[in-house]
C-alpha cells in the first residue's frame, strides 16, 4: 500500500513537472522551466522508495518524455486549427542570417556543449567516494541528464553569450582540475 502510493506519487510529479516545464517553453517563464525540473527530480525521489534507484531513474525519466508527446498533440492541435483557418501562400525565401545561428546552435549544443557537461560530470563523479566502477555508472546516468538540462536552457536564454561563456567557464574549471590539480 505504501509502495503503491510513492508510485502514483512519483507518477503525478513527473507528468506535473513536465507539463511546468511545457508551460515554461510556451510562455517563455524560466520559473515554471525550473519548477518542472524540480517536479520531475521529485518524481524520480518519490520512485526510489518503491523500485530501488536503478528501476526509478529509468522511469523518473522516461515518463517525462512520454508526457512530452501530450504536448505535442496539443500544440500540434492548436496550429493545425490556426492554419485550416488562415493559411498564406508559401514562399520560398533563403535567409543567411538564420542559416548561420541555426549552424552556431547546431554546433555549440552537440560538439562543444557535449565535450563541455562531459568533463564536468567527469569532475564530479571522480568526487564520489564510491569505487569507479559506480563512478563511471553515475557518470554515464548524470552525463545525458546534464546536457538536456544545459541544452534546454541555453535554447531558452535570451542571453545566450552569458551562457556559453558560463559553461565554458564550468568546462574549463572541470578541465584544469581534471588535468592540473588531480593528476598533476
Amino acid at each position: 500500500m505504501v509502495m503503491g502510493s510513492f508510485i502514483v506519487g512519483g507518477v503525478l510529479a513527473s507528468l506535473l513537472g513536465t507539463y511546468m516545464i511545457y508551460l515554461g517553453w510556451q510562455r517563455s517563464q524560466t520559473s515554471r522551466s525550473v519548477a518542472g525540473w524540480l517536479a520531475v527530480l521529485a518524481g524520480i525521489a518519490a520512485f526510489i522508495p518503491a523500485v530501488g534507484i536503478e528501476f526509478a531513474l529509468t522511469i523518473g525519466l522516461s515518463l517525462p518524455a512520454i508526457g512530452v508527446w501530450l504536448g505535442i498533440r496539443q500544440e500540434a492541435h492548436q496550429q493545425r486549427t490556426a492554419r485550416v483557418i488562415s493559411k498564406a501562400p508559401h514562399q520560398w525565401q533563403f535567409n543567411w542570417a538564420a542559416v548561420v545561428t541555426n549552424t552556431w546552435h547546431t554546433l555549440y549544443v552537440l560538439p562543444v556543449l557535449l565535450f563541455a557537461c562531459g568533463v564536468t560530470v567527469i569532475a564530479l563523479v571522480y568526487q564520489l567516494p564510491v569505487s569507479e566502477p559506480k563512478q563511471m555508472a553515475i557518470g554515464v546516468t548524470a552525463m545525458p541528464v546534464l546536457w538536456g538540462v544545459v541544452a534546454y536552457f541555453y535554447m531558452m536564454s535570451a542571453r545566450k553569450v552569458r551562457h556559453v561563456l558560463g559553461c565554458l567557464l564550468l568546462a574549463g574549471l572541470a578541465a584544469v582540475y581534471l588535468f592540473g590539480v588531480s593528476h598533476g
